[in-house]
């Protein structure tokens, strides 16, 4: 699922429930439901909700344990740096 959008954060009116594509209101990006976008997703709402349970990410989000430790490693970083961090993985 992406329900945040991987770019501003927004929470989106249409998020992506497996597979598709979407746009973000807020700053009208179109974006897919890639590993990227789901990770990133996933970090946002990580960011809005630091309670979110590891299990619940994993499940919510379609992440492997490795996605999901890789965002519960870097829940400190910003936006950016996670980013940074994926686009040289």
């Amino acid at each position: 699922m992406v329900n945040f959008c991987p770019h501003c954060g927004s929470h989106l009116m249409n998020p992506i429930h497996s597979s598709g594509i979407t746009s973000c209101q807020n700053c009208n990006m179109v974006f897919d439901s890639a590993d990227w976008v789901r990770i990133l997703s996933a970090a946002w709402a990580c960011r809005k909700n630091p309670m979110i349970d590891p299990g619940y990410l994993k499940d919510e989000y379609q992440l492997s344990d490795e996605q999901s430790d890789f965002i519960q490693q870097h829940l400190e970083c910003s936006h950016d740096e996670i980013f940074h961090l994926l686009k040289a993985a």
